[in-house]
């Protein structure tokens, strides 16, 4: 009995161990051998959505672990089923509860990553827009980290420093719902009252109070280091959908392809020496942790 049934559990266990070891061993070696080519010191600017990818590896990483959990347990249970006097039903019940047990755990995990993904993207994309607004007057950061003393970390999107202001973006990539192609006209839309965001399947506010928080924020910060009062608008933008205004609020709701339009027919209230002292600031605030 135990000849029969031994190598399909310890097989596998033999193939993946050594597997294991040696990406342990790969790993070990470069981190001992070589050093990452850029130094301490460089300044190298976050791209879009990087505290997001981070997050998201990291999950992808806690995911990975459990997963493997699911491999390494179920067999070594069934060894222990093959060798030991206990009955066949007595593990398939343990295997069933490690498995109900493991379910439970990843299963927030699996919606969180598909969440970070589903933001990932769109802060890629917004990035991506904002990418064409460089230039001479106008600078574009990403991912500005806040800490607060008291309080949870959070991030800052995208920062846009021009002649019109300083506008802290919050991106919100929101799902839309399925249905016919006539349908699908008008899902596409949200309406925005200057208070509610109204979607065609419900009506919230999500992302308007974070957007109005990033900009009270950082308008706070940029007085105190430039020693002048400067006002930096709350923009919340939704990419893929058509945001029609039906109301004026503090907080600017536009698609991410009207971020640029908005922002250069806004009058003038920065002079270049704001300008460069605020852009100094977020240059080095702003950069990837090596």
């Amino acid at each position: 009995m135990l000849d029969q049934y031994l190598p399909l559990i310890l097989f596998p266990l033999i193939a993946l161990a050594p597997v294991l070891l040696m990406l342990k061993r790969i790993r070990d070696t470069r981190e001992k051998q070589t050093s990452f080519p850029l130094a301490k010191g460089d300044l190298v600017p976050r791209p879009a959505g990087w505290s997001l990818r981070e997050r998201t590896e990291e999950l992808s990483d806690l995911l990975g672990q459990w997963f493997m959990a699911l491999i390494i347990v179920p067999a070594f249970l069934g060894y222990a089923c093959v060798v030991s006097k206990q009955g066949f039903w007595f593990f398939l019940v343990i295997v069933i509860l490690f498995t109900l047990f493991v379910a439970r755990k990843i299963k927030p995990l699996v919606q969180m990553l598909a969440n970070y993904k589903l933001g990932l993207k769109g802060e890629e994309i917004v990035g991506t827009e904002l990418s064409r607004m460089w230039s001479r007057e106008m600078a574009v950061f990403h991912d500005l980290e806040v800490n607060p003393a008291n309080g949870k970390p959070w991030n800052i999107d995208h920062v846009v420093v021009a002649p019109s202001g300083v506008f802290a973006i919050e991106t919100k990539m929101r799902r839309k719902k399925k249905g016919t192609s006539e349908e699908n006209q008008v899902a596409h839309i949200v309406r925005y009252d200057g208070v509610d965001l109204h979607f065609p399947h419900g009506t919230d506010r999500h992302g308007i109070d974070q957007a109005r928080r990033n900009a009270k924020w950082l308008s706070a910060e940029l007085s105190r280091v430039t020693a002048e009062t400067v006002e930096c608008t709350p923009i919340l933008t939704l990419p893929g959908w058509f945001v029609k205004s039906v109301g004026q609020g503090d907080v600017k709701v536009i698609s991410h392809k009207g971020i640029e339009n908005f922002i250069t027919n806004e009058p003038t209230v920065l002079d270049h020496n704001q300008q460069v002292r605020i852009r100094e600031w977020l240059n080095d605030r702003c950069v990837v942790d090596l």
